[in-house]
């Protein structure tokens, strides 16, 4: 009897000291970090286009289809980004998916339908530019609506705007602009200003700047006609 209590007291501390073992394996340094950026994939209806393949069978999905309106503006959220990053299909999946997004419809009246077209449409245009060029030139010139050749010369002008850094150049003119005034004294409308000082702080066309400093201008100007009136004025006769 006493051979089995030693032998049942040694398997309970032996049964302890793993279970000691085992909890001493679940500490800090043995947890994961939990993923806080969740993009909330499985929460979609359908998944995110994952190349321009991908993108080009959304896109053509039948309007009447169950998860059109879903595949397509997935396709138009994810196609500058995915553009951007020049992807080895960019040359040759560039006419082909202009030419959809050139000829595409809001049927669904999605929000914001026409800037995602549009930032599409121009994704293509700064980083495949001879292909998204010639390809527009062609649709100008068949037989489309006068709409669809407004919208591609739209993109070929904000295409030679973008590779040309004309629209850098109007930004930065506009953020000096802002700091310029910005830096003016609180009271600049009632402070009169010759017309180069205004042009020069780009302050011409505020009325009351231009009001002030016409009047001051041509002040001297109705004083000398005045008196030039009064001085060649006849005297009356009774």
């Amino acid at each position: 009897d006493s051979g089995d209590v030693s032998s049942h007291g040694d398997s309970l501390e032996s049964d302890g000291s793993s279970s000691c073992s085992s909890n001493s394996s679940w500490g800090e340094d043995s947890l994961e970090p939990y993923v806080m950026d969740d993009d909330e994939e499985d929460l979609r209806r359908v998944r995110r286009p994952r190349s321009l393949r991908e993108c080009f069978a959304y896109l053509i999905e039948n309007e009447n289809e169950t998860l059109a309106y879903d595949k397509h503006e997935a396709a138009l959220m994810e196609l500058p980004a995915m553009v951007s990053s020049r992807p080895l299909d960019l040359v040759d999946m560039t006419p082909t998916l202009v030419r959809i997004l050139l000829h595409m419809e809001d049927k669904f009246n999605m929000e914001n339908f026409v800037q995602m077209k549009m930032d599409s449409l121009m994704a293509f245009a700064v980083h495949a530019p001879i292909e998204t060029c010639l390809h527009l030139v062609n649709e100008i010139g068949e037989n489309v609506s006068l709409g669809t050749r407004l919208e591609a010369l739209t993109v070929l002008g904000g295409m030679a705007q973008e590779l040309s850094g004309l629209s850098e150049l109007r930004n930065r003119q506009e953020l000096q602009s802002k700091q310029r005034e910005s830096q003016l004294p609180n009271n600049v409308d009632e402070i009169a200003m010759s017309s180069k000082l205004q042009r020069s702080l780009n302050l011409y066309n505020n009325p009351n700047v231009s009001s002030r400093s016409n009047d001051l201008e041509e002040s001297p100007q109705s004083t000398s006609n005045v008196s030039k009136t009064r001085r060649w004025r006849r005297p009356r006769t009774t």
